[in-house]
């Protein structure tokens, strides 16, 4: 009797230890998802995102039009309110009411498709097409902060803006429905770290 009781009991410890180990993961097995930006000590939410299509792409160019060798798809997120809008011919969205925003470039390699994947990295004055071959890459992470308080992007907030210097970004999903996750170095010296997940707006970029 007292080993059948033992038995029960050591089961129901494991099963409350399992439990615990994983109430941090998704069901990827995965950190749990946020949907905040966590910056200089401050949290963030983040509420809506949109994706612009680049299509093929050459990351070891600034301009992007060299050999291209990659799909880039740049992400975009906010704690503002999406609207997209016309001007000059050309649609895009914005963020309005917003206190931030970021967008970050990711490069997969095929000229044919986007995918998701681990995104490293890399400066593309330091790197040629031979470096990257085969290699999930982004190329530029942007976070701006709305300073004078107007929750429009102008120059006050393009010139302050803070650049990633190293890190990485995981996308995880497909067909517009993406997990991110992302820990950034920027140029501040600072981190950035987030994680969002939602169906993203979409739309394709004709620059």
């Amino acid at each position: 009797m007292m080993t059948s009781r033992f038995f029960k009991l050591t089961m129901f410890l494991l099963a409350g230890a399992m439990m615990f180990s994983c109430s941090d993961e998704d069901d990827d097995n995965g950190p749990a998802v946020t949907n905040t930006l966590t910056y200089d000590g401050k949290e963030y939410q983040i509420k809506s995102g949109h994706i612009e299509d680049y299509g093929p792409y050459d990351p070891a160019r600034s301009d992007g039009r060299g050999t291209e060798t990659h799909y880039r798809n740049r992400f975009c997120f906010t704690d503002g309110d999406l609207k997209l809008v016309t001007n000059g011919g050309e649609t895009y969205y914005i963020a309005e009411n917003a206190t931030y925003n970021v967008y970050v470039d990711l490069n997969y390699p095929s000229t044919g498709t986007f995918s998701d994947g681990e995104f490293d990295f890399i400066d593309q004055n330091a790197v040629s097409n031979d470096d990257i071959v085969n290699l999930n890459v982004y190329t530029g992470f942007v976070l701006w902060f709305d300073r004078n308080g107007n929750g429009e992007q102008d120059y006050e907030e393009e010139i302050t803006e803070l650049i990633g210097a190293g890190g990485e970004v995981t996308i995880e999903g497909s067909d517009k429905h993406y997990k991110v996750r992302f820990q950034i170095p920027l140029s501040d010296g600072k981190t950035a770290t987030g994680s969002f997940e939602t169906d993203f707006e979409f739309i394709k970029y004709r620059g």
